[in-house]
Order: structure tokens, then sequence, then C-alpha cells
């Protein structure tokens, strides 16, 4: 256990889960239950929708206890629709049902859930997961914040995130040839995963394309979010996107997809929406974008200020005090 001020952090021992060395699998019911006996709380936020849930559940029947989830990971879009959709369009259904089936009956459960925006909870309601509220995420503007300098001449896209499909880069890579052939820019990719070698094939492909897969600091991601005029969202499983909203901070345009929740940041001017799965439509709206930067740029800072993490805690806490009063 780690004792800092105001907290204490408990470290379970876990295997990793298979083929995602990313994560593991905290199957330790009678270590987290001793854990809720000892520290007694009022509140228990589960970050997890598969065996924590069930544990805590479990582990705190004989407390007087609220526990509450954040809706952070889609697994339907992420996971469940993109793998059962080369099967056909009956057992892609049919998976689909399944798990809103298992997500609904979990959230049930809880006695409160968050999430990130009016659309994402939209989507819950419409599967009886009615006990919601929304909480935006926030961004530190003291942390991010658009350069005093000009920006260079040449255009600069930028994509911040995990290589791997649901993050949307399968689409990103395959759209490179229409991104180039429609603007004359740059694109820099940050991020690690497990398509990291598909980026280094397409960055010997394509000389304009920059590949980096880490950074040291904050200050190296704040320059990379300054450089940019467009920040590219190219999935369409995101439940906020909290890269996004620090590149918004830092002056920087969004070109996001139709019907999720990243359409959300071009609403107020902020950047373009383009068709879903359209490489062409997407490269369109860059070139949109791009030929008005500043007013995309500029109404993109603007929107950004509308979040902090003052008000997403503020509101937060507001809602565990209410429960509290329930028990």
């Amino acid at each position: 256990m780690i004792v800092l001020k105001n907290t204490k952090i408990y470290i379970l021992k876990a295997p990793y889960f298979p083929f995602q060395q990313s994560y593991r699998i905290l199957f330790r019911p009678f270590a987290i239950r001793e854990i809720l006996r000892k520290e007694q709380p009022n509140i228990i936020e589960v970050g997890s929708l598969y065996f924590i849930p069930w544990i805590c559940f479990w582990a705190s029947r004989k407390q007087k206890v609220n526990i509450v989830t954040y809706f952070h990971s889609h697994i339907v879009n992420s996971y469940i629709s993109p793998f059962f959709q080369r099967f056909g369009t009956s057992l892609h259904r049919f998976a689909k049902q399944a798990a809103w089936k298992y997500l609904s009956s979990l959230h049930q459960k809880f006695d409160h859930v968050f999430v990130a925006t009016s659309f994402l909870e939209q989507e819950l309601q419409d599967h009886q997961i009615k006990n919601t509220s929304v909480v935006p995420l926030g961004v530190d503007h003291a942390v991010f914040f658009p350069a005093e300098t000009e920006k260079e001449p040449r255009h600069h896209l930028l994509f911040v995130g995990r290589l791997n499909k649901e993050k949307g880069v399968d689409f990103l890579l395959q759209s490179l040839d229409d991104i180039f052939a429609h603007n004359d820019c740059t694109l820099t990719l940050l991020g690690a995963g497990p398509m990291r070698k598909e980026v280094e094939e397409a960055q010997k492909q394509f000389p304009s394309l920059v590949y980096l897969s880490s950074i040291k600091n904050k200050s190296e991601l704040l320059k990379l979010y300054q450089k940019a005029d467009i920040f590219l969202v190219p999935g369409t499983a995101e439940t906020f996107g909290l890269a996004t909203l620090e590149a918004m901070a830092c002056k920087t345009a969004v070109v996001a997809p139709t019907e999720t929740t990243s359409e959300l940041f071009t609403l107020e001017g902020a950047g373009e929406s383009y068709q879903k799965n359209s490489s062409r439509d997407f490269a369109e709206k860059i070139q949109t974008v791009l030929a008005e930067k500043e007013k995309y740029k500029t109404a993109a800072h603007k929107a950004s200020q509308n979040f902090s993490w003052n008000k997403t805690f503020e509101k937060i806490l507001f809602i565990y005090q209410n429960l509290e009063q329930e028990i």
C-alpha cells in the first residue's frame, strides 16, 4: 500500500489480459473485499465493465455504500461491432444486442452512471440505462494553451492516441492517399500500440507522414498541439475525446466523424464533421478547414473555454454528496 496525503493506493497482483499487455485481469475478490471492509467507503467508483463491478457488488453487499461508474469505454462500438460485422448482418445484430443486454443489466445495478456527453447519455437511455448524469471531462488551461508566436506557413495535421483499430488508425492509414492528394500538409502521428508496424510502413510510403512513438513530457505534447492546425479524429467509438479537447485548448481545429460523440466538438464552429468511413469526405473536410483555418482555430479555442477540471469535479462531488444523503 502507498500512503499519500488524503490518499491510499492499494496494489494487487494480477495477470495480464491475453493479447492485451496494457491491461490486467484484476480477479481478486477476497483481497478487494478485505480492502472495502477495512476502508468502509461511502462511495465506490468502479472503472471497469468486467470482473470488478461484480466483485464490488458482492464484497460490499453488507455495507451501506453507493457504487457508481463512469461510462468511459464503449465496448459495443469499439470491440463487439467491429469484430462481428465480418460474420454477416444477423450475427452482427445478435452480438450487439447481447452486448447491450449485458451493459444494461450491469449499469442498472449501479447507483449512478456518469457519462461525458448528452449524445452518449441518450444512447444509454435508449437501452434502458436511466440513472445517468452528464459530466464532461475537463482540460487544464494552465498546461494546454495557444502559442504566442505565429505558426509555420505549411499546414500541419495531428493525431494523438493509441495505435489500434478502436481509435480508427486503420481508417486513417487508408485515408492517407486522399488526405495528401487534396492537401499540401504534414501529418504527425503520436502513439504506440498494435498497429505500430503498419504506421511505420506507411511512413516509408508518404514523406509527409511523421511518426512519434513517444515523447518525454507534457511540454513536448503542448508544442505538438500548438503546431497543429487540425486535430484528426478517425475513430467512431470515442466516449469523449480528451486529446481532442487538449488540442482545442491550444487553438487547434477538429475534423471528426458524424454521428459520434466527437462530432459534438465541431458544432460550435471548431471544425468540420465528415461521413463515417468515407476517406474522400474526410480529406475534403480537412481541405475545408485549412481554407479558413484561423476562423476554425479561433472557434476551437473559444469552445474549449467551456471545459475545466474544476467544473468536472464540482459536479461529481455534488452528485456524491446527494448520494451519501440517500444512504
